[in-house]
């Protein structure tokens, strides 16, 4: 490692807006988790200053409950001040991430023997996009499909993906991005079915396969990972994790993990803990209480945006946010972006072959250039034929 990077960090980690598996939840539709850099005895005299200073009820600081009052909204802004820039945060939108998942496992078992084409061409995203766009607007269809998806994944048992019906068969309309997705994903099922008993097949391991907690972990270690050779970490007690806490496990004493996955946009990948994951009572472990104050924070940022100290949070926490938070991006959806017109074309091509029984990646990536060459000439027609209309 770099010799600018500092030698051991202890990380407290605590979460916000926890539903499990269930990603269509109204009530909270942002998940948050917060990892901290900081000292024992530092948290410890901080906290007890902080309730001393702000009449806080009880011996613990709880974000949940200092966002509903001015005095605890003023102890949040010390919070912050003091631990905001040692922080990494991994913020998501539920409903976008339950829509990366349904490419997760409705196109990559179809795709996965060569699917750095289809990733590279940022066709994931445009999926992810489309899904969630229609979610947005609470499209009827879509909110089936999506719904039969999430009864798939928290069954693990295909039977409950009915991606399309005998009669929908009948009347699919192949212009529609959406229709083309439910076919791609009806004549895909077995391939579908296979990667569920290949991966989750087993019946005996609890089902956390939609869960955000391990993947935001990951993230805010490999981001830490980035600043410090070893990492000792302290976890609010949580079943998803606990669950599979083996991966994490896997990671003590691995100095030789790679910094940085250049596949992956290049993102933080990797760290090297210096002994397993503790799972820890807050109460005994203050920094826990730092981490929940800041992880319920970002949470309530996300969602109320407008309101004046939410802006004034955010910023506090601008720089502190994980490259790897889940939030959505239209334009990847936008027939009048590139990568929108992109995605179309691919998806459409892809179900064609897939009717055909046709091969899914012989000269595909020819196939994705050239649509990349003729989204200017197709963008300068559509926009003709606005004009006309409006005349």
């Amino acid at each position: 490692m770099a010799s600018d990077v500092a030698a051991h960090a202890r990380v407290y980690c605590d979460e916000s807006g926890f539903t499990g598996n269930n990603l269509l939840d109204t009530e909270q539709p942002y998940f948050a988790y917060a990892g901290v850099m900081a000292e024992e005895d530092v948290t410890g005299d901080f906290i007890q200053k902080t309730i001393r200073d702000f009449d806080i009820q009880g011996d613990e600081l709880k974000g949940s409950r200092l966002l509903r009052y001015n005095k605890g909204r003023q102890a949040v802004n010390v919070v912050l001040e003091r631990f905001a820039s040692s922080a990494r945060v991994a913020v998501h939108e539920k409903r976008f991430a339950l829509s990366t998942y349904f490419f997760e496992y409705v196109f990559e078992p179809a795709l996965s023997d060569q699917n750095s084409i289809f990733y590279r061409a940022n066709f994931h995203r445009f999926v992810a996009a489309l899904m969630y766009a229609h979610l947005v607007v609470q499209h009827e269809p879509a909110g089936k499909l999506i719904t039969s998806f999430f009864d798939m994944m928290n069954s693990l048992d295909i039977a409950k993906f009915e991606p399309l019906n005998s009669q929908q068969i009948v009347s699919i309309d192949e212009r529609s991005p959406l229709d083309q997705i439910a076919l791609f994903a009806f004549l895909h099922r077995a391939a579908i079915a296979k990667e569920l008993s290949v991966v989750y097949g087993d019946g005996h391991t609890p089902n956390w396969i939609l869960d955000l907690s391990v993947t935001s972990l990951f993230s805010i270690l490999s981001a830490v990972g980035q600043e410090h050779q070893t990492i000792e970490v302290f976890c609010d007690e949580s079943k998803p994790l606990l669950v599979n806490r083996e991966i994490f496990d896997k990671m003590v004493d691995r100095p030789d993990m790679p910094t940085r996955m250049h596949f992956w946009d290049n993102r933080p990948f990797g760290f090297n803990l210096s002994v397993e994951p503790k799972f820890v009572d807050s109460k005994t472990h203050p920094g826990i209480q730092i981490a929940d104050v800041i992880a319920a924070t970002a949470n309530y940022c996300m969602q109320h945006r407008t309101e004046p100290h939410s802006q004034r949070w955010f910023g506090m926490l601008k720089e502190s946010l994980s490259d790897c938070s889940i939030l959505p991006d239209l334009d990847y959806a936008d027939l009048q972006q590139r990568d929108g017109f992109v995605g179309a074309m691919i998806l459409r091509e892809l179900l064609d072959r897939s009717l055909r029984k046709a091969d899914l990646f012989d000269g595909m990536p020819e196939f994705i250039a050239c649509a990349r060459e003729s989204f200017p000439m197709w963008l300068q027609r559509e926009f003709a034929q606005m004009d006309q209309l409006a005349q």
